[in-house]
């Protein structure tokens, strides 16, 4: 998960992702369905600025892109330990507000 993390944190700098760590913080849950690229795009429009975020990483609209970007997000906000990623679900970050990892 570090490495999501290190990769994030190159490839994403300019991402504005403020709006899907106050989502997680707000004690929204994600669980994203497995094998299925629309069904991850339909759970992850609800979370503020993913699909945005996702779509400036890919580089293209189709829903395997999408859906794929949008997890490469979700992984490195957790590998940078802004969001807390369990075995099935992302869920806000485990630390107190205001103490954000490198």
């Amino acid at each position: 998960m570090q490495a999501f993390g290190l990769a994030f944190g190159h490839l994403a700098s300019d991402l504005k992702v403020d709006s899907i760590i106050a989502w997680f913080d707000e004690g929204h849950l994600l669980k994203l369905p497995e094998n299925s690229s629309t069904g991850v795009l339909e759970v992850a429009r609800r979370v503020p600025g993913l699909l945005p975020a996702a779509r400036k990483i890919s580089g293209r609209d189709t829903p395997e892109w999408l859906a794929s970007a949008a997890e490469f997000v979700l992984e490195g906000l957790a590998g940078r330990k802004k969001i807390t990623r369990g075995e099935e679900s992302y869920t806000a970050a485990q630390h107190a507000k205001g103490s954000w990892g490198n």
